[in-house]
């Protein structure tokens, strides 16, 4: 098994829980801990670890803000969200959407965060399974937006008759 390099961007109280549970010798190494999202980026630019644990509301530069530039910077560097609070799940999805590849909340580090980073690192996406419905609600609900006509009632019969005709004069 390969040593997993990983940077903390959270909370004091939430970097302290997280270097508690991963292991202090061995496949994890914990390399770096930083509070904001600028000293992320910093950190993430110098060290290019395989894993970042980002809180997802980091004062300065967010974790939505941030995970371009960590793309582009270490595209190898995949990104775990944390969060201590309750997080809209559009907001999750967002920050999944920009790249990051696994997402937890504080209540979920204990069970969870070993298993997250583990299957990350291996390629895999992590999200809480309660979450999973909430997350798959959300696209339904994108999904049925986005095929929604914009710009009022939309395509009526009537006027695709009248396109019609127009197409069959010209």
């Amino acid at each position: 098994m390969t040593r997993i390099t990983v940077i903390l961007a959270a909370e004091p109280r939430d970097r302290a829980l997280c270097r508690s549970l991963l292991p202090p010798a061995g496949a994890i190494e914990v390399v770096a801990d930083v509070e904001g999202g600028e000293a992320a980026l910093a950190a993430v630019a110098r060290l290019r670890p395989q894993m970042l644990l980002l809180d997802l509301q980091r004062p300065r530069l967010d974790a939505l803000a941030a995970l371009p530039q960590i793309r582009l910077q270490s595209p190898r560097t995949r990104v775990i969200l944390l969060t201590s609070r309750r997080t809209p799940t559009a907001l999750i999805l967002e920050g999944l959407r920009r790249g990051a590849r696994g997402y937890l909340d504080r209540a979920a580090f204990r069970s969870f965060l070993l298993k997250a980073v583990r299957a990350v690192d291996a390629g895999e996406a992590w999200v809480p399974r309660q979450m999973v419905s909430r997350i798959l609600d959300q696209i339904v609900r994108l999904s049925a937006a986005e095929a929604r006509p914009r710009g009022g009632a939309g395509v009526t019969p009537r006027t695709l008759r009248t396109q019609r005709r127009g197409q069959e004069r010209t």
